[in-house]
């Protein structure tokens, strides 16, 4: 699905929010909500960041990595994956973690998103930044940001050493000395994935409703599908758990989000639907520590 007619405007629908650089939020929104007619409803958000959600995707790509220890090679799809910042998360560090070795036999990574715009800010391989993600990015890769990253022309320092600083003094450190005197790059910078990291992503407008298809039956996938189940609908989120049962090849991997398994269910929702029950009523069953991550067993 190509979404168009996105205007800036917040007084029109389909409107979407500029990037805030907290991370990249877009808002698409149907004409009329099919309850009410009298108000605009969302189609679908695209608000995500690097490592969005702290030690989640780390755990997560842990649990995937030890489910596949003995295959030599994986399908990688990664559905939603809006501006790039999911499978930056994934590919940084898997690469930081387990090297370049284990890293190969997710390539390439296909990301992609029904969203035109998200694919197209993808393309350009360029991130927007705050402290914040600086600093779960730099963690998660034991201090080896500027590997990854090239923000030497707009607004990162390469004088700085990022290996000798942790925690929350590595950030006072960083923002009260080396950049305080200088043009802050907080609120407005962006960065760049360096190419020989940009190179191993394939991005594609996409709609998973469809896209599934493309998911080898005879070969082992990782599908990564995070925090929009509930955007599809109850109809569309009963035939995508139905289909990917069908298409994923036993032993195969698939990724949700906590939001998708925490909303959907939710009492309050008019038709509450357990994401997890349904997962596993059609050959799915979870794997790890976060509850988010679900082997195909039949």
């Amino acid at each position: 699905m190509q979404v168009s007619g996105i205007q800036y405007n917040p007084f029109v629908q389909n409107r979407y929010k500029k990037p805030s650089f907290r991370g990249w939020e877009r808002q698409v929104y149907k004409e009329i909500s099919p309850r009410n007619p009298f108000i605009t409803e969302i189609s679908h958000r695209n608000n995500t960041s690097v490592f969005r959600n702290g030690r989640e995707i780390p755990d997560m790509i842990d649990d995937a990595i030890d489910l596949f220890r003995w295959i030599p090679f994986v399908n990688t799809h990664i559905y939603g994956c809006s501006n790039g910042a999911e499978s930056y998360s994934m590919l940084i560090y898997t690469d930081s973690k387990y090297g370049e070795k284990i890293l190969s036999k997710f390539l390439p990574l296909r990301a992609k998103d029904f969203d035109a715009e998200a694919i197209l800010r993808a393309k350009r391989k360029t991130l927007p930044i705050t402290s914040d993600e600086f600093y779960r990015i730099n963690n998660f890769t034991g201090g080896n940001f500027n590997k990854y990253f090239d923000g030497k022309r707009i607004g990162i320092y390469p004088n700085i050493d990022y290996k000798n600083y942790s925690g929350m003094s590595y950030i006072s450190k960083i923002f009260d000395k080396e950049i305080s005197t200088a043009d802050s790059w907080i609120g407005g910078r962006e960065v760049r994935l360096k190419e020989d990291y940009a190179r191993l992503i394939q991005y594609d407008v996409a709609n998973i409703l469809d896209d599934y298809k493309t998911i080898c039956p005879d070969e082992p996938s990782l599908v990564s599908a995070r925090n929009f189940w509930p955007y599809l609908g109850l109809n569309n989120v009963r035939n995508l758990a139905k289909n990917l049962g069908k298409q994923m090849k036993k032993g195969s991997v698939l990724f949700v989000g906590d939001y998708d398994t925490s909303w959907l269910v939710n009492p309050l929702r008019k038709n509450p639907l357990d994401l997890v029950k349904l997962l596993k009523d059609n050959g799915f069953e979870p794997y790890g520590k976060t509850g988010l991550v679900f082997v195909k067993v039949t």
